[in-house]
């Protein structure tokens, strides 16, 4: 008996949640995923733009 609704997920009387169900949740991974990969390619960009400006006023200015 336990093994025949070891499968469902959902409750009978919301079967029709079924595909929306999956949909959300791999929506959901796809924008966790994308959140996490434009702020880390922000955060590489605020890095190389610091680590030239420091670059810059290491190096002596011409004529100086």
């Amino acid at each position: 008996m336990i093994l025949d609704i070891g499968g469902v997920v959902l409750p009978d009387g919301l079967a029709f949640l079924r595909p929306g169900w999956w949909v959300l949740h791999a929506l959901s991974v796809l924008f966790v995923f994308l959140y996490g990969y434009r702020k880390g390619r922000g955060d590489e960009k605020r890095a190389k733009r610091l680590r030239e400006i420091e670059g810059r006023r290491a190096q002596p200015k011409p004529g100086a």
